[in-house]
């Protein structure tokens, strides 16, 4: 290998270091907003880390690469992106530092501390990460937060994303939300429905402050009605859900018979069948014909056009719908209107019977609607993607197999805990045959390194079988205090670099873990985010790193504290991506640039096509 390799890290240092500087100024919650224009003059204004990447016009295939890491690692988590380069940004430096003094075999040296630092990540991480810094933060935190558990970690990971001012203001809002579909249910029972159906859940209001915001109660439609009547009746609403195919252009097919009818014909026949259902709600994707507007008029029918197919499909879930010929028939308790300046939006109530239920049968679900408000485009694109990352980040904290491992053992009060945990759990750590022994994080489940290059870091490969992943989680006790109970496992850690300072205090103190030259580079590049976070005010950070270690030899304090939180998990999955990100950049020798496209598809076809011709 010639001394030109050397070039190749120092050329992914630069590429890398050029994204990093572009979402650099919107790190923390203190950051600022970034700025993007168009020729057209189009303008998006957002701090948003997935957004900023995905707008940017890449060409560099290295660059592309880091974006596809990070994109991979946030479908999971939604966390992240920014510290993934920061981290990303900072062990490049190092590595390229430490191969340098190789000279000739800088490029072998790097990819050889990279490979390190993957079997570091596969082999003694996790067991830093879990045994001892989330035993040193339960000590140390778990009897002096005071504030609600979820409402502290959804506040820490909004913070970052839309800002301190506008985090307080949504943080509220969305634990209400989750609250009112946590009805008699479990802890991850109601995240998971709200990830998956989250698209339809909400629905957003341009113009409007973002302290306009608000649950409402039942299915808004994202339209308003284009036929309505109040209904003051409390009996029970018939609803007509029509299918796709119902409504053509110019002709009707009719769903009676197997020949065509004309429109008027039809749609007659459509508004007998009506008629004979009892239905006093219309729901429709398409738009309706003109003689079934005229109908509905008529009957004083409300009509609702262009609703979205899957929130359709939700209504009919979750009313327990009926096949009829033109659709479903679904039971509604009220039909309303909602007025937000001059938007208005269709409601649908679904108010669950109050009646007993069997223990082993799931309760009724009550259904909600986040109502989102902002005063453009970007700020509402923003906290849209805020909103709905909250609950892909909590559905991945829930999936965690630590966290299930630590929701089904049986948990002490705080105080007994800290009165038998030591402060420094390096003490009490177990020996290396030990944590052999111990099942780790699913990152090693790839036993060599060019295995975890092709295979994505995805959490969700921990689980034992896919049926398991796939189905619906076990439902756990329904208690208040089981956000509480992780918090005191050590599962959350309070926002602002604990875990960072923690994570580097630990890694330099575990001889047993790598070798030393590979432990002290990731724990001084750990320390690169709060380094950030406190960079207008570089002594603010020594002095927080002081006083955290301080209360590490010295016992936990008992000030009050209502901070934010974080998932240690979270963390520990967004290093394991950082470094495997890592070691697939430096595993490239060198790139090429070609003029007409790739194809080895094509050419491996015709190879052997001409092979079978000389036979």
């Amino acid at each position: 290998m010639t001394g030109d390799d050397s070039g190749y890290v120092r050329s992914t240092l630069a590429v890398v270091s050029a994204l990093e500087a572009v979402v650099l100024r919107s790190f923390g919650p203190n950051g600022g907003m970034v700025l993007f224009t168009r020729d057209t003059g189009e303008v998006l204004l957002t701090r948003h880390g997935q957004r900023i990447l995905k707008s940017l016009q890449l060409e560099h295939p290295i660059a592309r690469m880091v974006v596809d890491c990070i994109q991979a690692h946030c479908t999971w988590t939604a966390d992240g992106s920014k510290s993934f380069l920061l981290l990303l940004t900072s062990l490049l430096r190092r590595i390229h530092a430490h191969s340098k003094s190789c000279r000739e075999m800088s490029n072998a040296r790097a990819r050889q501390l990279a490979n390190q630092l993957l079997c570091l990540c596969h082999e003694g991480l996790e067991d830093v990460v879990m045994r001892q810094v989330a035993l040193c933060v339960s000590s140390l935190y778990s009897s002096s937060y005071r504030g609600d558990t979820l409402a502290g970690l959804i506040s820490g990971y909004m913070a970052g994303r839309v800002g301190i001012g506008q985090a307080d203001v949504l943080t509220p809002i969305i634990c209400q939300f989750y609250q009112k579909w946590n009805v008699g249910r479990g802890m991850a029972e109601p995240i998971r429905f709200i990830h998956s159906h989250f698209p339809v859940l909400h629905s957003t209001v341009l113009g409007l402050p973002i302290g306009r915001s608000c649950v409402q109660e039942g299915l808004l439609l994202g339209c308003d009605w284009t036929v309505f009547f109040e209904r003051k009746s409390e009996e029970p609403i018939r609803v007509m859900a029509f299918s796709d195919d119902v409504f053509a252009a110019d002709e009707v097919v009719s769903v009676f018979e197997n020949c065509m009818y004309d429109s008027h014909a039809a749609g007659r026949r459509l508004c007998e069948c009506l008629e004979e259902l009892g239905v006093c709600v219309l729901l429709s994707p398409v738009k309706c014909p003109d003689l079934l507007l005229q109908w509905a008029r008529q009957k004083q029918l409300c009509v609702a056009e262009c609703v979205d197919p899957p929130l359709l499909d939700l209504l009919c879930q979750l009313s327990q719908s009926r096949a009829a010929p033109v659709g479903r028939v679904a039971t509604v308790t009220s039909v309303s209107r909602v007025v937000l300046g001059g938007h208005r939006l269709a409601r649908v109530g679904i108010t669950p019977p109050h009646t007993p239920r069997p223990p082993g049968e799931h309760h009724v679900l009550h259904p909600h609607t986040l109502l989102l408000c902002a005063p453009g485009p970007g700020p509402l694109d923003q906290c849209l993607n805020a909103c709905q990352g909250v609950f892909t980040m909590l559905r991945s904290v829930c999936e965690d197999e630590h966290t299930l491992t630590a929701l089904k053992q049986p948990q002490n009060s705080p105080t007994d805990q800290s009165e038998k945990t030591p402060l420094n759990p390096v003490q009490s750590h177990p020996s290396t045959d030990q944590s052999e022994k111990t099942p780790l994080n699913p990152v090693q489940s790839h036993p060599s390194t060019d295995e975890s290059e092709k295979t994505p870091l995805n959490p969700v490969q921990s689980h034992p079988s896919t049926d398991e992943s796939e189905g619906t989680l076990p439902v756990l006790a329904p208690s208040s205090d089981q956000w509480h109970t992780l918090l005191c496992s050590g599962h959350f850690v309070p926002v602002g670099g604990v875990f960072e300072v923690l994570l580097h205090h630990f890694l330099l103190s575990s001889d047993w873990v790598a070798e030393p030259q590979v432990r002290h580079l990731l724990a001084e590049s750990v320390q690169s985010v709060p380094r950030t976070l406190y960079s207008h005010k570089p002594r603010l950070f020594l002095q927080f790193q002081a006083s955290l270690l301080d209360m590490l030899r010295s016992g936990p304090s008992h000030k009050p504290r209502s901070d934010g939180l974080e998932s240690v998990s979270c963390k520990l999955q967004l290093l394991s991506s950082v470094l495997q990100c890592v070691c697939k950049l430096l595993s490239v020798d060198r790139v090429l640039h070609t003029r007409s496209p790739v194809n080895t598809h094509s050419h491996t076809t015709e190879k052997s096509h001409h092979e079978e011709d000389e036979d």
